[in-house]
């Protein structure tokens, strides 16, 4: 070929035109390569994770290949939105590029991506689309008072009295779903009116138990509060 790309087009076309020759259809595929949550572990489709955040990178491929586009691109959709929208990761000129979402709520998400190109200022897409499904499981924090015992030795029962001015509680906490990794946890403690919780004085164990010591308490009516917590992800 030693005519201009212009008007070597131009023969293309006419020739085209006079079906002389048939053009090959431009076809866009799209691949999702990786869906990684916010405790940067794979999640697999059609599985579950406990974080709110989630990063999608995908690919493109356009046939035939060197079709020379004028511009590429990704569209994303997620759930119920009505519409596809530009995705907010990057394209590469490896027609490479990504999504990032960021605390979603709780419960089944739907994802779907589709690439594009422009060729000649007509846009083809991908007409199917890749879908991914997973859901959000919300970390639960359970609390459990498992005794009292007061500075006489012996268990004090809910709602009930002791002739002892020191009480020691013990407690444990259980964190669902099961195997979560936590980076630290322990227990808050209030005792009648204080107006916050503060951390009980007693030590949390690895095995997610602990305790509070009162001594000296007044004579007359007390009320304990206890509740269990975990830090994941800060």
């Amino acid at each position: 070929n030693t005519l201009p790309p212009g008007q070597f087009q131009q023969v293309i076309d006419c020739l085209v035109l006079a079906r002389l020759i048939t053009p090959q259809e431009i076809v866009v595929e799209t691949t999702l390569d990786s869906a990684i949550d916010g405790n940067d572990d794979p999640v697999a489709n059609l599985s579950s994770t406990t974080s709110n955040d989630i990063n999608f990178t995908f690919s493109g491929e356009v046939t035939p290949e060197g079709t020379e586009v004028d511009s590429q691109g990704f569209q994303c959709r997620l759930d119920e939105q009505p519409n596809f929208v530009p995705c907010n990761g990057p394209t590469t000129t490896d027609f490479t590029g990504s999504q990032l979402y960021t605390d979603l709520s709780p419960g089944v998400h739907t994802f779907e991506v589709r690439a594009f190109v422009v060729v000649n200022e007509q846009t083809i897409v991908d007409p199917t689309p890749e879908f991914f499904t997973w859901t959000i499981v919300p970390i639960v924090v359970d609390t459990t008072l498992d005794s009292a015992i007061d500075g006489n030795g012996d268990p004090v029962a809910n709602l009930s009295s002791t002739t002892s001015d020191d009480i020691n509680f013990t407690f444990s906490g259980e964190v669902t779903p099961e195997g979560t990794e936590v980076d630290s946890q322990g227990f808050q403690c209030r005792l009648d009116e204080q107006p916050n919780f503060v951390p009980c004085n007693g030590p949390t164990t690895t095995d997610f138990t602990g305790s509070q010591l009162y001594t000296g308490l007044s004579p007359g009516s007390h009320t304990f509060t206890v509740a269990a917590f975990v830090v994941v992800n800060e």
